[in-house]
């Protein structure tokens, strides 16, 4: 029988979070106009003839890449984070702005040393590659398990249900967990 468990934690979308989105926008346009019209002043007519002006040049590649920058910056203001337990693998995807979805990861359940609550998973940490796949810190939960070059320890934000659902999968997982 299959185990299908999904979870979405989704962060705010407060004023802070608006003022930021909005400042995002404001900056790609100003960025991208300047870029446009360093742009039309690449080329410089003189009496000797018509020369490149390598400022503008310059002005314009750094305008233009600072504006692909608040682009992709942007849809990172709002994000949310998808967890998807199918039988013995949790799947990690993150979403952007509500429109952009990346799979972040996926952690082999049945492969865990140790998983717990945040605060009491400092000692079996030590040394694991850590991952924040998290929004509200106050209710992260660890998972250590080996990776493809180590140790590796993702901070999830997990529901009592998930936790539910990933204690029943086997005994390994169980005899793994870290009780506060």
């Amino acid at each position: 029988m299959d185990n299908y468990f999904e979870q979405n934690v989704a962060g705010e979308r407060g004023p802070r979070e608006q003022i930021l989105y909005g400042g995002c926008w404001a900056a790609m346009v100003l960025l991208g106009l300047f870029a446009l019209i360093s742009a039309v002043n690449i080329l410089q007519i003189s009496e000797s003839g018509m020369r490149i002006s390598w400022i503008n040049v310059i002005l314009t590649l750094v305008g233009g890449a600072l504006t692909f920058l608040c682009y992709r910056v942007k849809d990172a203001v709002y994000r949310e984070f998808d967890y998807i337990l199918w039988n013995s693998e949790l799947e990690v995807c993150g979403v952007y702005n509500r429109r952009r979805r990346k799979k972040l990861g996926t952690i082999p359940l049945g492969k865990l040393t140790a998983w717990g609550p945040a605060d009491a998973m400092a000692g079996p940490m030590h040394g694991a590659r850590k991952r924040n796949w998290f929004v509200h810190a106050d209710r992260a939960w660890c998972v250590v398990y080996p990776g493809d070059s180590g140790k590796e320890a993702a901070m999830l934000e997990l529901s009592e249900e998930m936790c539910k659902q990933i204690r029943a999968i086997g005994r390994a997982v169980r005899d793994a967990e870290v009780k506060p």
